[in-house]
């Protein structure tokens, strides 16, 4: 699979999430859609830190 990068930006001032862009090829592959929701899971694979996001339900 090729590899992505996406740039990180804080949502909002004086918060402390952040918000990023979802690449084209995963919004394609998990067939994403304004509203979806999807689930994030964080897992430890081979000694390194991975989030695992699933589309769980649409609009």
């Amino acid at each position: 699979m090729k590899e992505m990068k996406t740039k990180i930006f804080l949502a909002r001032a004086n918060s402390p999430s952040m918000k990023g862009t979802i690449p084209l090829s995963i919004v394609e592959a998990l067939k994403l859609e304004h509203g979806d929701e999807i689930d994030w899971q964080i897992e430890v694979r081979n000694g390194k830190i991975v989030a695992v996001m699933e589309k769980v339900n649409s609009l």
